[in-house]
Parts: structure tokens; C-alpha cells; sequence
């Protein structure tokens, strides 16, 4: 795991970018990457699809994804993987302990589990996934609903491989 990888990340996720940061942040934010490290249960799923253009359909799935930011973005491809990861529960159960008795601390426990997250991820398919490929992209970027996590979580089975739900808002 690259710690300064996701501490960086966390840093741009809080919208803190070539600003002087006081030592004490940056203690909460190494705490915060410590309490993660030690309870996060990092698990994946994905599967692999043939994609159709004009539209841009993902085959065998029967989902639409014909919107103007994953038409560029699939522009030369044949296939599509769709990701479902999480940290799990605890880290979920942690987030909204923090929201009921420090909001600051939670925040930033929020923006260092999204890119450890993505760090994680990103070992992942470096290790597991062959190929050329582009970046991840996740519905609710750009102008791809955010209600199209429904489908794709349905059709790589997440809740019963990884126990990953999608709340009623996606």
C-alpha cells in the first residue's frame, strides 16, 4: 500500500491543494489512515462484458451507458469491466459513529477510506486484470447518472460475492 499515495489523494478529495496544512491535520489524517489500515476488509468483484455502440450498450446485461462522457471514454473499446469493491462494514459502521460525535474527524475519515479505496483498486487490477485499459469511472462523475449503480451492482452480483449493497439514493 502506498501511504502517500492515498494521503495525497486525500488531501485533493478535501480540496486542499499547494495550501500550508498545520501538523496537527496532518496527525488526524495519519490517524485516521492508521484506524483504516488496521480494520479495512478490502474485497472485489468484477466482470468482464462486450460493449455495442450507437448506443453504447453493455452486451448481456442489457444496460444502456449511452451518455456523452463514457461515449469518449469507450471510444476504441470492445468491452467493458464492471468493479464492485469495498472496505467493508467496519469502515462504514466508523464513518457514522464520527458523524454523531466529530464531524471534522469524520470528514477527513471519509476522504482517506475513498482513496485508500482507490489505492487499493488499483493494486488489484494491476495484479488481476490483463490488459490495456482505461481509467475507472463510476456513475454520478460527469453527467452518468448515479442511479446506474443499481444495474451494474445487480450484474456482477455484489451484494451476494462481496456483501456490497447500493442504498435507495445509489
Amino acid at each position: 500500500m502506498n501511504f502517500s499515495k492515498v494521503r495525497e489523494n486525500a488531501l485533493k478529495y478535501l480540496g486542499y491543494q499547494n495550501q500550508k496544512i498545520d501538523d496537527s491535520f496532518f496527525q488526524l489524517l495519519d490517524e485516521c489512515l492508521q484506524e483504516i489500515d488496521q480494520m479495512a476488509s478490502f474485497k472485489v468483484t468484477y466482470q468482464s462484458f462486450p460493449l455495442s455502440s450507437d448506443p453504447l450498450y453493455i452486451e448481456n446485461a442489457n444496460i444502456n451507458i449511452h451518455y456523452p462522457d463514457l461515449i469518449e471514454l469507450f471510444q476504441n473499446c470492445h468491452d467493458v469491466i464492471v468493479i464492485g469493491c469495498t472496505l467493508g462494514i467496519q469502515i462504514d459502521r466508523k464513518l457514522k459513529y464520527y458523524s454523531h460525535f466529530d464531524v471534522t474527524k469524520m470528514t477527513i475519515f471519509d476522504a482517506v477510506a475513498s482513496s485508500y479505496l482507490e489505492e487499493e483498486c488499483d493494486e488489484y487490477e494491476n495484479e488481476h486484470i490483463i490488459g490495456k485499459r482505461t481509467f475507472r469511472f463510476c456513475p454520478g462523475y460527469g453527467h452518468v447518472p448515479i442511479e446506474l449503480n443499481k444495474s451494474l451492482a445487480r450484474v456482477i452480483d455484489c451484494q451476494k460475492k462481496i456483501g456490497l449493497t447500493v442504498q435507495e439514493s445509489h
